[in-house]
């Protein structure tokens, strides 16, 4: 091993912050701040003269580019080409090679040699605060950029101003990391929290947070990096025992029992090896492994294998003289910079750590565990999908399976493409001669004249037509008698995240007996979103047909970029369908906000007597890891549970034979089983009040403290098909009375008026949404209906928009919360919504609106559980402090009035 410090790789003085090896030629970028307070810069180097013993007349740096303000982080497109910046301006920008010069000079400013050039191609703005960190998905979809403003924007690679969509979390996004399978993005924040983000949905499949607890935030970034064959996490600034550690997530379960220690302070960085590594150990058996480095805030950099090695291969103490802020490999070299404005390079050879596994060994690993070819380890011939095994392989290979029965499923599909392959060969000569036929026939330009009407045949130039099966039923020649046409609606709803048993790896690759589950197929005749499979794959639970399905050509067409839906709600002819949730054999649920950190234990699996049955038990977790956990009742049911919602008054449990079983928390005791319609979907509490959304699409609401429905098997078919034809539902919850509000991510928000019987828009976010300016949403309080409307996406205003205008879309709209906020009966929602409404018509005039609104609030009865009374002269105390010369006199003497 060989240890480089090129004292020429500088910033001037200033930090470095990142630094990214190009992925094919021998080049790296460095970025961070330049030579002047503010400003920053982005250097590309030559990695040649860095590894060379004998640099001799190579050149160092490649080329300058400087910005006006502080670039965080660097990285290269998987292909090469671009380059993306994160910067302090809240922007993100994009720069492409474009070629060779022989000038001298930097791009922005003079100062520095450039012997390559690139021209910034995009800027992509929509962070409101410092830009972090930024990455490139390994499928070449996706660019992510994450930043202090809680949020994460994922940008169309292709079309880099397309923005695919918003992740918004709770703190500041310190780092992000693409799972090299495609089916998650991590992410980690200053809330101490890290997330996974499921791709095809873009929901938060799982959040962790126990690791990060005791971390004390002091790092300026976490980056954090997948092993290659992405069976591991691994995250730095954890904790453990108080002391700082770097922590090992298992892709299968999320387990977190592993981690590395030694460093001093917190852990900074963590980057992965692109390729795993095997060596023959003592014993002479082939090992593969992963090898990784980590970087901390005590100067030093720790380099480890795994699994089955405990102990670091390498340690490098007191390496800097600052924190290590960001590492890359290029090979069997690793760059590191610092803080401190130095760059270091660590070259190892194959008897250091062992040899680098081939791209096809590395599409076979994840070909085994995931059923799929990852896009980064394809060859040219695969990408380029050449021949017809190439394309039923890849429509194949792009599902994830999880049991040997899909296995065998995927199998027979697999088996009934080629067969419908091989049918198509058998036809075409026939097929082919019809072509032929007519192809003569329009060889030439026909001209006939007919009753004075002229009539041309041009000349045939191509077909988009593929190959039909000729024996396949012709469309019917009358359209009366034709089948109806059925409209479908489509939207998502988030489900339990799904947790398999861990399996310990044997040896050094984890051998497992089941592999996740990507659902890539659906039951629609929709193409599947995935560039990495071009065909449309069976149904798992599809019916089989007599005859077999014909890809033609026009199938493979590559299809826009939308994602897809795993937990589907289907509207057909006025019946709304969902997907029901999995059964697992067992999981956990645990008590929100419990100082005992109870939880719920489901097994599905338990026998007696050689009975099987479902024992669900309440759990006291010891501090003590050795001790086991405390059990303080359990309950035996017939059906399997599979969803679990609870609180510190009851359990409420959705089994599988279409009943809600309700126990009370403190004590176990049974309090109703409630027969449904179908099989639940979704159950949440709030205190006393219970809902539940079921297959059919039906929503009820039970107060359990009163023993009393609320709202009855109201269908949500109304709430989807109003709004967009493709829509996920953010967030399904009640208040405490037992009112339902449900979101849905195309910006409509719905509550349900029992006075009315009907389900009552809160808000849409339409265009008018952008006709007028934002009406000071963080006044509004903190009550439920508050805290959705604050979630939701903000869009953009328009310039030179009428203040009239804006007047009247933003009064109408905050009359139509403040009626919502009355049907939810929310006390906290009705109040803030008020207020503000009130505020806007004294900004605005209205004086008669003020008048009507004070006439409402007179009498003796409550509103939300509000008095009247106390509401009036809350009014009148605001219209007072604000603008007393509207207040009419008899308003004065009404305001006296109702305050003695």
């Amino acid at each position: 091993m060989q240890l480089r410090i090129p004292a020429w790789v500088n910033h001037d003085g200033g930090a470095i912050y990142s630094i990214d090896c190009h992925p094919t030629n021998d080049k790296f970028a460095t970025c961070g701040q330049g030579d002047t307070g503010g400003a920053g810069v982005v250097i590309v180097w030559n990695l040649a003269a860095v590894l060379s013993n004998d640099p001799g007349n190579l050149p160092k740096s490649l080329c300058t580019i400087r910005h006006n303000s502080g670039v965080n982080c660097v990285r290269w497109s998987p292909d090469g080409k671009r380059l993306a910046c994160a910067s302090d301006d809240n922007n993100v920008v994009v720069y492409e090679y474009a070629g060779r010069v022989q000038s001298v000079g930097s791009i922005t400013s003079a100062g520095g040699s450039n012997s390559e050039r690139y021209k910034e191609c995009a800027i992509l703005r929509g962070h409101t605060m410092e830009v972090l960190c930024v990455e490139w998905s390994l499928d070449r979809k996706y660019l992510a950029s994450s930043s202090i403003d809680s949020r994460i924007f994922i940008w169309n690679a292709s079309k880099l101003h397309e923005k695919v969509t918003v992740l918004q979390q709770e703190g500041a996004v310190k780092g992000i990391s693409w799972d090299p399978i495609g089916k998650y993005l991590a992410s980690i924040s200053s809330d101490k929290s890290l997330r996974l983000w499921k791709t095809d949905n873009w929901f938060c499949d799982t959040t962790i947070r126990k690791p990060f607890e005791e971390s004390s935030q002091t790092t300026m970034f976490s980056r954090m990096d997948w092993s290659a064959d992405g069976q591991y996490l691994f995250a730095p600034t954890a904790t453990n025992n108080e002391g700082p550690t770097a922590q090992i997530f298992d892709r299968q379960t999320w387990e977190y029992s592993r981690d590395f220690v030694g460093h001093r302070k917190a852990t900074t960085c963590v980057r992965v090896l692109p390729r795993l590594l095997s060596y023959t150990n003592v014993k002479g058996k082939m090992k593969t492994v992963t090898c990784l480095a980590i970087g901390s805030r005590d100067k030093s950099v720790s380099v480890w294998l795994i699994p089955g090695i405990i102990r670091p291969v390498l340690v490098f103490h007191r390496l800097f003289k600052h924190s290590v802020m960001d590492m890359s490999w290029k090979g069997l070299n690793l760059g590191v910079c610092s803080q401190d404005g130095s760059v270091v390079f660590m070259s190892f050879s194959e008897k250091n750590l062992g040899a680098v596994l081939s791209n096809a060994a590395m599409a076979e690993t994840c070909e085994k565990l995931y059923r799929t070819r990852p896009l980064q380890y394809r060859d040219e011939a695969e990408e380029d999908g050449n021949g017809e095994d190439s394309l039923h392989d890849r429509s194949f290979n792009s599902s994830f399976v999880e049991t040997p029965q899909d296995l065998v499923s995927s199998k027979k599909n697999l088996a009934a493409s080629k067969s419908a392959a091989t049918a198509v060969k058998t036809i075409n000569p026939a097929v082919k001669a019809i072509e032929k036929k007519l192809m003569d026939e329009r060889k030439q330009q026909v001209e006939q004249v007919k009753d004075g009407k002229r009539r041309i045949q041009p000349v045939f130039l191509g077909t988009t037509r593929g190959d039909v099966d000729e024996a396949a039923p012709s469309a019917p020649a009358n359209t009366e008698t034709a089948p109806p046409k059925v409209v479908k609606t489509a939207i998502t709803v988030p489900t339990v995240p799904k947790r398999v048993p861990l399996e310990k790896a044997e040896g050094t690759t984890a051998k497992r007996k089941k592999v996740e589950s990507e659902d890539s197929t659906e039951e629609s005749s929709e193409s599947s979103d995935s560039d990495d499979s071009e065909a449309t794959t069976a149904t798992r639970n599809a019916p089989s047909t007599s005859a077999p399905q014909i890809i033609t050509s026009t199938m493979f067409k590559k299809p826009q970029m939308r994602p897809v839906e795993t937990t589907r709600v289907q509207v057909i002819e006025g019946a709304t369908v969902l997907d029901p949730p999995e059964q697992k054999t067992s999981f956990v649920e645990p008590l929100p906000h419990d100082k005992l950190s109870r939880l719920i234990d489901v097994n599905n699996k338990w026998r007696c007597a050689g009975v099987e049955a479902t024992r669900v038990s309440l759990k006291r977790a010891q501090s003590d890891e050795s001790a086991e956990d405390t059990v303080e009742w359990a309950v035996v049911v017939a059906s399997p549970v599979l969803i679990v919602a609870a609180n510190k008054l009851w359990c409420v449990l959705g089994c599988g034979d279409r009943c809600l079983r309700i126990f009370c928390t403190q004590t176990s005791s049974s309090r109703c089983c409630l027969q449904l319609d179908s099989l639940p979907v979704r159950i949440g509490l709030n205190e006393h009040c219970v809902f539940v959304l079921t297959q059919m699409g039906k929503l009820s609401t039970w107060n359990l403290q009163e023993m009393c429905a609320v709202v009855t098997k109201q269908a949500i078919f109304e709430c989807v098909t109003s709004g967009s034809v493709d829509a996920n539902v953010n967030s399904l919850a009640i208040s405490e009375r037992g009112i339902p509000l449900i979101s849905f991510s195309s910006g409509s928000t719905y509550t349900f008026s029992t006075k009315l019987q009907c389900w009552q828009l809160v808000e849409c976010r339409s265009q008018l949404s952008r006709l007028h300016e934002a009406d000071a949403e963080s006044q509004l309080g903190d009550g439920q209906m508050s805290r959705v409307l604050k979630r939701m996406p903000k869009p953009t205003i328009l310039a030179n928009v009428p203040p009239t205008i804006s007047k009247v879309i933003n009064e109408t709209r905050l009359e139509q919360l403040l009626q919502s906020a009355e049907a939810f009966q929310s006390s906290k929602d009705f109040k803030s919504t008020l207020l503000v409404y009130v505020e806007q018509l004294l900004t605005n005039g209205g004086a008669a609106k003020l008048q009507y609104i004070l006439n409402w609030l007179e009498g003796p009865a409550n509103i939300c559980g509000l008095k009247r009374g106390a509401l009036r002269a809350d009014v009148v105390s605001l219209i007072e402090s604000r603008r007393p010369d509207i207040l009419p006199n008899s308003l004065e003497t009404g305001a006296k009035r109702s305050l003695i």
